[in-house]
């Protein structure tokens, strides 16, 4: 992948966060004794494909950066507050999502808001 990068260019990674495997089973299934097994997991099986996925947190990818030409730019949380916050319908009213919409922007660059985020983004330059 960085290959195709020109020095100086940009990568912006995004991923599913490993330290939200055990939250996204406990509140999502509903399933407290899953979840605690899922505790340092990395792994989980996908609803919707079926398929065993692998997931890694920011910091992991962060170490792995030097090693592919790039340097640490940023690391930001996507969906820091969302997925765990109510239900469907009440995230769907304008009055509350446009409050979850500004916690978000406030919690993505702060540690260690970030680090419970559902997905990660990685910003990288190319040396």
């Amino acid at each position: 992948m960085t290959k195709t990068l020109v020095p100086g260019g940009i990568l912006s990674l995004v991923s599913g966060n490993r330290y939200t495997i055990p939250y996204r089973t406990a509140f999502y299934a509903r399933d407290l004794d899953q979840a605690y097994l899922q505790i340092g997991s990395r792994n989980y099986r996908h609803f919707f494909f079926n398929t065993e996925v692998t997931e890694f947190s920011a910091d992991e990818i962060r170490e792995m950066l030097p090693g592919a030409g790039l340097a640490f730019e940023a690391h930001y949380g996507i969906r820091c507050l969302a997925d765990y916050w109510g239900d469907n319908e009440a995230k769907l009213r304008p009055e509350v999502w446009e409050k979850i919409v500004k916690l978000e922007y406030a919690l993505t660059d702060k540690q260690p808001y970030n680090l419970m985020a559902r997905f990660w983004q990685i910003i990288a330059r190319k040396g």
